[in-house]
């Protein structure tokens, strides 16, 4: 995940598949994001799930919400 190559190519995947604009939004390119963090809970790419949400399904938690909840799901995300 440390070469130059890989972070060409993910580079071009994350606009082409996860920004999806052109330009990029100032909140993605302009860096502030904590890298370390998302690496931790993420994994060191969009396109390859790891970290600690790697496993993560609260699934069966979900009958226990007692309060109004609106989940969604956009046709392009990502975490499917």
């Amino acid at each position: 995940y440390d070469s130059p190559l890989y972070a060409f190519i993910d580079e071009i995947l994350t606009y082409q598949y996860t920004v999806r604009m052109v330009p990029s939004p100032t909140c993605v390119s302009d860096g502030k994001g904590n890298h370390e963090i998302y690496v931790k809970m993420q994994g060191p790419s969009e396109f390859t799930i790891g970290g600690v949400l790697g496993d993560y399904d609260c699934t069966a938690k979900l009958p226990t919400i007692t309060v109004p909840t609106l989940m969604v799901h956009g046709q392009f995300d990502t975490m499917q």
